[in-house]
């Protein structure tokens, strides 16, 4: 890890530039030919069910960070006791159906931006195996070619 940092800041302004062109050529046409061409239709889906299982996997994590977030903040936080005070007299002054009503707004609202992060973590981590093979060719290329400059 150390070594790529060391790799990376050794490099001049033109060389990062050329650098970080070529690895995003090279992983445009990565995507390019596994979305298109002979067998896209199987690859497709194949994304596609990895985008799902990854995006479940992150659903579940997100789901569990928010809520235990939500007890840490209403039972062990600072100034918790002043918290539970007025979610109390919150919940006697409302009417039942009102209290219900935005608990359980407030509760979808909270389900859907998890479901939204985890859609995305999860594009993201299926979209990571595509193109990991791509982004390591073109920055082995790439030094391989700076190798032979020096």
């Amino acid at each position: 890890m150390f070594q790529k940092i060391k790799v990376y800041l050794s490099l001049t302004k033109a060389q990062r530039r050329a650098r970080s062109k070529a690895i995003g050529h090279a992983n445009r046409q990565a995507l390019k030919q596994y979305f298109t061409g002979d067998g896209a239709q199987r690859r497709i889906g194949s994304f596609l069910w990895r985008v799902l299982i990854h995006s479940s996997g992150w659903l579940a994590k997100t789901i569990l960070m928010a809520s235990w977030a939500v007890i840490a903040g209403l039972l062990v936080g600072p100034e918790n006791q002043t918290f539970l005070a007025m979610l109390r007299d919150w919940m006697i002054a409302t009417p039942f159906d009102q209290v219900a009503l935005q608990t359980h707004a407030a509760v979808l609202s909270g389900f859907l931006m998890c479901v939204q992060l985890s859609v995305f973590l999860g594009v993201g981590q299926a979209l990571l195996g595509v193109l990991d093979g791509a982004d390591k060719e073109a920055r082995a290329l790439f030094n391989g070619k700076l190798s032979h400059e020096v």
